[in-house]
């Protein structure tokens, strides 16, 4: 059984700040010249990756109690001083008065995301791949690859752009496991993963279009399930967008909604 309490937000939300953190980092190795950088910030983590990159935010902040005025200056300071939008998505168990201090500085909600974990159990089997589908884990020498195809399938097989294969990259130098699919033989989507800590945070999975409604996204989920299992994890999560077609395929390998986060952005004048 799973309580959607703070000791979960808790646990859940130190991944996403562990996450934006070795972004930040990962963006300074591969390119010194952006600047990127992050700070601690209400227990959470500021991260700057670049100015117009969704790896650009505030994640895990607020969870720990009262957030004064002086630590919201400091983080807007941050973001302010690099020439970058401040983006911060908050838990629902995130403390009111950072909630209030946002609104009084005039941030509005930018978007929902449902988070949606499941328990995982030693030698649970998590059920059979079709046999045209076929997924592997793929190594360092794939990276590229990878990447490239991410970077296709969220394109929805438009010629991609240069700057979302990066933010691939990126994420894949961040030590996240990836995971590739083939359907009857060709490459068809591909998927990441990321364990700390016993959770298996799940992310960043796509499919080509061509290669849609034939099962491959629940198999990329199932895939990483099992690999999770296999490394010793108790709980797995994986981020939604309410009302996608994605959620109804973790949920029928278990998943459920724990909670709903809130984005809040604020405009640069």
């Amino acid at each position: 059984m799973i309580h959607a309490d703070l000791a979960l937000a808790k646990r859940l939300e130190a991944v996403e700040a562990r996450g934006a953190r070795l972004c930040a980092e990962s963006v300074a190795r591969l390119h010194p010249e952006i600047g990127a950088a992050h700070m601690e910030f209400a227990g959470g983590t500021a991260a700057l990756a670049g100015k117009d990159t969704p790896l650009s935010q505030v994640m895990g902040a607020g969870l720990s109690g009262l957030v004064s005025d002086d630590e919201i200056d400091a983080m807007e300071t941050f973001y302010c001083e690099r020439g970058a939008p401040p983006r911060i998505e908050l838990s629902p168990f995130a403390d009111l008065s950072l909630v209030n201090g946002l609104m009084r500085r005039g941030y509005t909600v930018n978007y929902f995301k449902n988070i949606l974990v499941r328990t995982l159990r030693e030698g649970e089997i998590l059920g059979e791949t079709p046999k045209s589908i076929r997924i592997a884990e793929v190594g360092d020498s794939n990276r590229d690859l990878c990447a490239s195809l991410l970077a296709q399938a969220f394109s929805d097989g438009a010629e991609p752009l240069d700057l979302r294969v990066d933010l691939f990259q990126t994420l894949l130098r961040t030590g996240a496991t990836a995971f590739l699919a083939e359907c009857d033989g060709e490459a068809a989507g591909a998927a990441l993963m990321d364990v700390h800590g016993g959770l298996a945070a799940t992310f960043a999975s796509a499919v080509l279009p061509q290669f849609r409604k034939r099962g491959v996204h629940t198999a990329l989920i199932r895939a990483r399930l099992q690999s999770a299992v296999e490394r010793g994890c108790d709980l797995a999560k994986i981020n939604m967008l309410p009302g996608a077609q994605s959620q109804r395929n973790a949920e029928r390998l278990g998943f459920r909604v724990a909670y709903t986060r809130v984005s809040f952005h604020k405009h640069q004048d």
